[in-house]
């Protein structure tokens, strides 16, 4: 959960834990000139309560609170100022305008991700996607499909990718598998039980974990070797459609394949063509079919 949703929420707060949290909640980014020292001043308890009061929160000192706190403002504060993500056209908009909406949030959505990308952290993924002989690749939602695509590309440069939705088949996979593995656990919230369950065992088996989640501390990126986190604006129960999560997905799916093809850039190349070419052979001269001159070789 993000850090501005627990200070709001509050949830078993004392009494001085919701003067601390409305405190800061007040001062937003002024909150990067104020030290423990000048907060206990003005919520009129001591340091060290306010000391106790991040180490409730799960921070070692203000300082690393402090940080993603700010990020975290300073992330909320940047893109879709022209557009509502959780309901981006309206009714009265005609077509026109509803496409126009929905090109501005393609757009905006992507920018979104490229603020929260961590290039090592992709790099580190490469690497588990580099050494796993099998990569399994899981979803409950309807983001099952873009999962697929990711399947149909890697396999093509010669990965053995397993795409599942059916949470019994992964956690007995993540309890047995005796090969090189990866696992690509896709969850907006990031706490469903069963993927939690899941994402427990490959980190007692010490197997490679990548998270595509949402931004924030949420259960399942601790959990994670890897976490990629995708554009988190939509709101779980007042969106009108699942934007933002599917474009952010099939991105970061199609990121990892950039990284996976470029681990071996011409080898992939030639191999794809040489296979592809001999396979459409096999299946008849679809080039008499094919009327747009785009779509064809130049040979």
């Amino acid at each position: 959960m993000l850090l501005i949703q627990i200070l709001k929420r509050g949830e078993h707060f004392s009494n001085i834990d919701s003067i601390i949290a409305a405190f800061i909640l007040e001062k937003g980014m002024d909150l990067s000139t104020e030290t423990v020292r000048s907060i206990a001043e003005n919520t009129y308890v001591s340091p060290a309560t306010v000391m106790r009061f991040f180490q409730r929160l799960g921070y070692n000192g203000y300082r690393a609170f402090k940080k993603d706190f700010l990020e975290e403002l300073t992330y909320f504060s940047s893109h879709f100022q022209q557009i509502d993500p959780n309901i981006p056209f309206l009714a009265q908009d005609d077509g026109k305008m509803r496409t126009n909406k929905l090109a501005a949030l393609f757009k905006e959505t992507i920018d979104d991700i490229l603020s929260l990308a961590d290039y090592a952290m992709l790099q580190k993924a490469d690497q588990a996607l580099i050494k796993a002989e099998l990569v399994y690749v899981y979803s409950a939602g309807i983001q099952i499909g873009l999962c697929e695509i990711f399947k149909d590309k890697m396999i093509k440069i010669g990965k053995t990718v397993i795409v599942s939705n059916v949470i019994d088949e992964l956690y007995y996979s993540a309890c047995f598998t005796q090969k090189e593995a990866a696992f690509i656990l896709v969850s907006y919230s990031g706490e469903t039980k069963n993927i939690l369950e899941v994402a427990a065992k490959l980190k007692e088996r010490k197997i490679s974990c990548i998270a595509i989640t949402s931004y924030g501390n949420n259960t399942l990126s601790k959990y994670s070797d890897c976490c990629l986190y995708v554009s988190t604006r939509e709101r779980l129960n007042t969106k009108i459609g699942d934007f933002g999560f599917n474009i952010s997905v099939l991105f970061l799916m199609d990121v990892l394949y950039s990284y996976s093809f470029a681990s071996d850039y011409f080898g992939n190349y030639q191999n794809r063509q040489s296979f592809l070419t001999s396979f459409e052979q096999n299946r008849g001269d679809m080039k008499k079919l094919i009327r747009n001159p785009i779509l064809m070789d130049d040979k």
